[in-house]
């Protein structure tokens, strides 16, 4: 709903699905899924 009404746009990147995503660089949201992030954290070493 928000985004439709063009807020949040400036802050958020989309992509057609996870692994795009990690593959361009970005990380699971730590707020949004505290879990993959952990999961993904843990793998950096």
């Amino acid at each position: 709903m928000w985004i439709a009404k063009g807020y949040y746009v400036k802050q958020r990147v989309f992509f057609a699905d996870e692994a795009a995503a990690i593959a361009a660089g970005f990380r699971p949201c730590a707020r949004c899924m505290p879990d993959k992030y952990k999961a993904w954290k843990a793998a950096q070493g």
